[in-house]
């Protein structure tokens, strides 16, 4: 919320895609995050922080991987085209902000594959899979090194606000 500590009257809390979004970025600029909960008087982590806490440490179990093996120092950042937060660091794709993938009478609009499009990327990459579901995904690359990737949405009843895959390139 917007205190140190504990604040009896702020609720105003940030919310899991918040801080996912903050630990994505984070590991973009090669930044650490400290995650800070203020605790009651008796030394407990408050009802909602340990929500939040157990919401993202489900998230680090399916992406975790992805946030350990990239660091600033080794790993450079190439930033998707357009205005987009979408970036690949190592050897790991960040997507930000992809919907649901169902039928158009329970999921709105239905998402289809997005295009991104990564200028100048060096690597020659023979695949692409999601962590989440180890599933292969559409990619295109010519010889100027555009890549362009078409990610596709979550599964119904799947969203785990953030998705990351693994990018395999030629050695």
């Amino acid at each position: 919320n917007k205190h140190w500590g504990v604040a009896k009257n702020d609720i105003n809390y940030v919310s899991p895609k918040q801080l996912i979004d903050q630990i994505c970025n984070s590991r973009k600029v090669g930044a650490n995050l400290l995650i800070n909960t203020g605790l009651e008087f008796d030394g407990a982590i408050p009802a909602f922080s340990q929500s939040l806490l157990k919401i993202v440490g489900q998230w680090m179990s399916v992406y975790g991987e992805a946030i350990y093996a990239t660091n600033h120092y080794e790993n450079q950042t190439y930033l998707a085209s357009g205005e987009t937060t979408d970036f690949i660091k190592g050897n790991y794709l960040f997507v930000y902000g992809l919907g649901n993938i169902g039928n158009s009478n329970v999921v709105l609009g239905g998402e289809k594959a997005r295009k991104i499009v990564f200028n100048q990327y060096p690597q020659r990459v023979t695949s692409i899979t999601w962590l989440d579901n180890q599933a292969l995904f559409e990619f295109e690359q010519v010889l100027d090194g555009t890549l362009t990737i078409y990610a596709n949405a979550f599964q119904y009843g799947t969203h785990l606000i953030d998705r990351v895959a693994t990018i395999t390139v030629e050695d």
